[in-house]
């Protein structure tokens, strides 16, 4: 837990500019422990309902959010033409 929350206060409110003092990293460290432990817990609840492994529902979540960014990395390898002045047609 202790990486994962530094890894999160070190991308999300460093380099947003987001630390304002002490009581603000006290504030965002422990906003990074409740939700990243929500996250646990959920999964930990789900995966004993749907009687299925962490890594059954770990493939599944990867094999729905990585098809369409296959999908894109496709298009942008045999499409080079497609770039931000296409977009804004």
């Amino acid at each position: 837990m202790k990486n994962t929350k530094a890894k999160f206060f070190t991308d999300i409110c460093v380099k947003n500019k987001l630390f304002c003092g002490a009581t603000y990293e006290t504030l965002c460290d422990f906003i990074a422990v409740l939700s990243i432990g929500f996250l646990v817990t959920c999964l930990a609840y789900v995966t004993s309902i749907w009687d299925a492994t962490v890594m059954q529902i770990s493939l599944s979540c990867f094999g729905s959010l990585g098809a369409p960014v296959l999908g894109l990395f496709t298009l942008a390898i045999f499409t080079p033409w497609c770039n931000s002045k296409v977009r804004k047609l």
